[in-house]
């Protein structure tokens, strides 16, 4: 009995708002920023990757920097070993497949502190790695083989030679994998040839469109309508937002996005009604330039060689943030969803209501979806997507 009950008061939170604090605020303002630098491309962006990735920082950060993980990314001592908890606890959901691996490799010439090895190992469950940098075939090989096993092969070969020229002194790695069925899986043979409105593109683009009549939660409040698909273990969730009005850019839901989070959707979306559901099949990918969108968005600090404070990893050694990078992967088809997402930071020494009649979401246009985990309110992908690749 404590147990059914306890299982009804998540899912209420889980339909009002989020069980455990994750800041998803700061993900979503970079998707915000990400599209509006490109508003006819497609944007993939991990924010859970991103944040466990920076998080491991986070022990290593002076005062100054260290707010600056706060502000920028949400991220302190307690939200990182927050967020490692729930990695934890998302690894162990049957019914799908979810891993995600932080890693630390630096030269190992490198005298880097022993309580910023523990606190990464502690807070951020990562594995520590020593390497000779100076062999830049080696650690490229090194990295690649760590990519390629954590993605389950969807990502291979991110790291060449030429990305260790000027002896970095350090790598801080996330990959995160997901792969999930659908609740309610789509059939193949409703799959159908149908157009899909490109952004500055006078013909439409065909795709193949999946087709379904089922019972989900539908969210209409005017300007904005999106519906939510759960996936086989129920936890992990998918929302596809769009315009109402095809005429409105999609700007108008990456800045809700941005402002109010995830939280006002899914408190407006109504319990299970039957909705006509029309969705792109997908095969995506993208590569972020996350120290220019981070940058371009107010985080300088950490990427500055006269101003960054990371002297909690190595003493007598100013460092900085030299580059910081993450590439997306996703297939979305009939049974489900694959997503792989890897986060690579390089650290280098200073040089110096809806209505009663059947809803209809049709995804023949642009529109942005959002894979979270609806109990901590983790983003696992958040996408703006204007081009259908299949």
């Amino acid at each position: 009995m404590m147990k059914k009950f306890i299982l009804t008061v998540i899912s209420i939170l889980a339909l009002n708002g989020f069980a455990v604090d994750i800041p998803e605020i700061p993900g979503f303002r970079l998707l915000d920023a990400a599209h509006k630098n490109n508003l006819t491309g497609n944007v993939l962006l991990s924010p859970l990757s991103m944040q466990q990735c920076f998080g491991m920082l986070v022990g290593g950060a002076g005062e100054v920097t260290g707010g600056e993980l706060q502000e920028y990314l949400g991220l302190s001592n307690a939200t990182v070993q927050t967020i490692q908890q729930v990695v934890n606890e998302l690894k162990s959901c049957e019914n799908i497949q979810f891993d995600s691996c932080n890693s630390v490799i630096f030269d190992y010439r490198l005298p880097v502190e022993q309580a910023f090895i523990n606190a990464s190992a502690r807070m951020c469950g990562a594995k520590v790695f020593k390497a000779d940098f100076s062999r830049p075939g080696d650690c490229a090989a090194m990295l690649n083989n760590i990519v390629k096993e954590q993605s389950r092969g969807l990502v291979e070969n991110l790291f060449q030679d030429s990305d260790f020229a000027g002896s970095p002194l350090m790598v801080l790695l996330n990959v995160l994998y997901f792969k999930g069925n659908w609740a309610i899986p789509f059939e193949v043979y409703d799959t159908e040839k149908a157009p899909f409105a490109v952004p500055g593109e006078d013909t439409p683009q065909e795709v193949d469109m999946m087709c379904a009549e089922m019972s989900v939660p539908y969210c209409n409040d005017g300007i904005i309508h999106g519906i939510t698909l759960a996936y086989s273990d129920r936890r992990f969730k998918m929302m596809f937002l769009m315009p109402v009005d095809p005429n409105v850019p999609l700007s108008v839901v990456t800045e809700r996005l941005a402002s109010c989070g995830l939280g006002g959707f899914i408190g407006n979306s109504t319990m299970e009604r039957k909705t006509e559901v029309r969705l792109p099949k997908l095969q995506l990918s993208s590569d972020l330039d996350l120290r220019t969108l981070l940058a371009g968005n107010g985080m300088e600090i950490i990427f500055s060689a006269s101003r960054s404070d990371l002297s909690g990893i190595v003493r007598g050694i100013p460092l900085y943030v030299d580059s910081a990078r993450q590439v997306v992967k996703l297939n979305l088809n009939e049974a489900g969803t694959e997503v792989a997402a890897v986060t690579s930071v390089m650290v280098r020494a200073c040089a110096v209501r809806p209505p009663e009649e059947m809803n209809k979401f049709h995804a023949d246009r642009p529109f942005v979806m959002v894979l979270f985990d609806s109990v901590s309110g983790a983003v696992v992908l958040s996408a703006v997507v204007n081009r259908v690749i299949m």
